[in-house]
């Protein structure tokens, strides 16, 4: 039979067990979380505008997902893009797919066959139909506005 140290030995241990996970639960609680989730979307876009707004920085242009409605992003020129898979990654200046009026891949080869153009591919100031948009959602802390917010660009999809 154990005796009484034995017995207040093990309840310390117990004790200070139980301290030491109800402190490790409040600083975990405590500790900044994120507040960001990613997500990446697909659908048209309708080029810059020349439209640029006093609360947001960048270029505003119109992007409609495929199941979506149209909604209204800002492009920064330090948002990467990417002109097509097989391309290098940029890392300044506005993606040519959000720059130039929107013209379809077949109108575009119609034009490019009327030219007697080689080439099937869509003319240099054709924009890609469709474009992948890699979106955050942040939240405003302060002043700083919330909100998604564009943080890549694929000119293909």
């Amino acid at each position: 039979m154990p005796g009484w140290a034995d017995i207040q030995s093990r309840g310390r241990s117990w004790l200070v067990g139980g301290v030491l996970i109800a402190v490790g639960v409040a600083v975990g609680y405590a500790l900044p979380q994120s507040s960001a989730s990613p997500q990446s979307e697909v659908g048209t876009v309708a080029p810059y505008t020349g439209k640029t707004s006093t609360v947001r920085p960048g270029e505003e242009f119109t992007f409609t997902p495929k199941n979506g409605t149209k909604q209204n992003y800002w492009f920064v020129s330090s948002v990467p893009w990417q002109a097509s898979s097989t391309s290098k990654w940029v890392y300044k200046g506005t993606p040519p797919c959000l720059t130039f009026a929107p013209m379809s891949r077949s109108a575009s080869r119609a034009k490019s066959s009327k030219t007697k153009s080689a080439s099937p591919s869509p003319s240099p100031t054709s924009a890609p139909d469709q474009v992948t948009l890699g979106l955050v959602n942040v939240h405003g802390v302060g002043s700083a506005p919330g909100g998604e917010m564009v943080v890549w660009v694929e000119c293909y999809t």
